[in-house]
């Protein structure tokens, strides 16, 4: 589920999700872009559109085998009526193409540029954030973006230098970036019925390109395993 920008008080989003492993590799959620559309509208509560279904079957057509739809949404407490669909595994050197092919309503030189400044800090694949509306792919983009290590690691200091980027851009205030580096991190806790690992990550960070103004959202995460009765 997503929650609304900051300042923002409105019900979150509902995202239906792919699963990670061999036997979930080759789903592909918009190979069935009528029941993925009457999914979605029916938790929104919004009524049937044929129309919807055609713009997310253009998306369809438009992303091919360049790419996987890996999450679809809605988010109903926002104005605008938007299935917001996440594209994933899009080569960074493939992404101006993609954009062009998805008829994207903004400057695809934006995003290549925002990409090249973050060279060797993120891996080299991204993740488009696009939001189909009644006008077609909406102009706010999202480019997904995760660092080069796995899923269980800290990554402390390779955080650190990509926010110092990103502070550098002026596309995050000091003071965010500083909390965020803060954020990762293990403690092992002795509880009285066992030991408890509390790992502190973060997944993955997300450029928001709209109008040609960019900024940035974290995501953060937690797990706790108990490692010992």
């Amino acid at each position: 589920m997503a929650t609304p920008p900051p300042g923002q008080h409105s019900p979150p989003g509902i995202f239906i999700v792919t699963l990670d492993g061999p036997e979930q590799q080759q789903a592909r959620l918009h190979d069935e872009p009528t029941a993925l559309v009457a999914a979605l509208e029916s938790a929104a509560g919004w009524e049937r559109g044929v129309a919807d279904i055609r713009r997310v079957d253009r998306v369809r057509a438009a992303v091919a085998d360049a790419g996987i739809v890996a999450q679809a949404g809605v988010m109903p407490g926002r104005n605008l009526r938007a299935i917001r669909l996440i594209i994933q595994g899009v080569g960074n050197a493939n992404v101006a193409g993609m954009l062009k092919r998805l008829q994207w309503n903004g400057d695809p030189s934006l995003a290549v540029s925002a990409l090249s400044d973050l060279t060797g800090l993120v891996k080299p694949q991204t993740g488009l954030s696009i939001d189909v509306t009644s006008q077609g792919v909406s102009p706010r983009l999202g480019l997904e973006l995760f660092r080069p290590i796995e899923w269980h690691q800290t990554d402390r200091a390779g955080w650190k230098l990509l926010f110092d980027r990103l502070v550098e851009k002026e596309w995050c205030l000091p003071a965010k970036a500083d909390g965020l580096a803060e954020w990762p991190g293990i403690e092992i806790f002795f509880g009285q019925d066992g030991v408890y690992k509390v790992r502190q990550t973060i997944n993955h960070i997300k450029l928001v390109i709209d109008r040609g103004a960019v900024r940035v959202k974290g995501y953060a995460a937690v797990d706790v395993l108990r490692t010992a009765p």
